[in-house]
């Protein structure tokens, strides 16, 4: 009877080892699961844009939760897009933050009196969650910020530009953002 119980802790001794020297399987940098379900890679993604083409006097019409700082050091506006996935459901294929943040972005109309950026790529899933976007946008002082609600969100005005689904989609672009982190 001895022998067993030598056995047991030994092999408890054994796991503990392997588990604090990190032999079992970890999640990717910037990800992290939410779920226990193994198809779902779920996380968030950060990305980095300055608007070049937008001067510091200029009208900007963002989407209704894009958070505003104002900073009289800038001359650009820049914009700092945060992508997240917390999907709880219960896919049949693989899902993850690396995928869907590539089906996801910010795109802009440059006019002549504002400019107009809306969000594609955001999906909600009846009580299993998705995706969305999150805006802070730093402006010069002298920029005026103007929120519309048909530019952000699952339904925004983005997504069917992104698919051609409208008749001004040529006059859009999309945003061309660095990843931060």
């Amino acid at each position: 009877m001895l022998g067993i119980d030598r056995l047991i802790i030994g092999c408890l001794v054994l796991l503990s080892i392997m588990f604090a020297s990190g032999c079992f399987p970890s999640y990717p940098s910037g990800s992290s699961k939410y779920t226990n379900n193994l198809l779902i890679d779920n996380g968030i993604v950060y990305e980095h844009a300055v608007l070049s083409q937008v001067s510091g006097d200029s009208v900007l019409v963002v989407p209704k939760n894009t958070q505003v700082i104002v900073d009289e050091t800038i001359v650009r506006p820049a914009l700092t897009i945060q992508k997240k996935q917390m999907i709880l459901g219960h896919p049949t294929k693989k899902v993850s933050i690396e995928t869907n943040k590539q089906r996801m972005g910010v795109v802009a109309c440059y006019g002549e009196s504002e400019t107009r950026l809306a969000t594609y790529g955001e999906y909600t899933l009846p009580d299993h969650g998705g995706t969305s976007i999150q805006l802070t946008l730093t402006v010069p002082t002298e920029t005026k910020v103007v929120y519309a609600e048909e530019l952000g969100g699952s339904q925004s005005v983005g997504n069917a530009i992104v698919e051609n689904e409208t008749s001004d989609a040529d006059a859009w672009v999309k945003v061309a953002a660095n990843e931060m982190f």
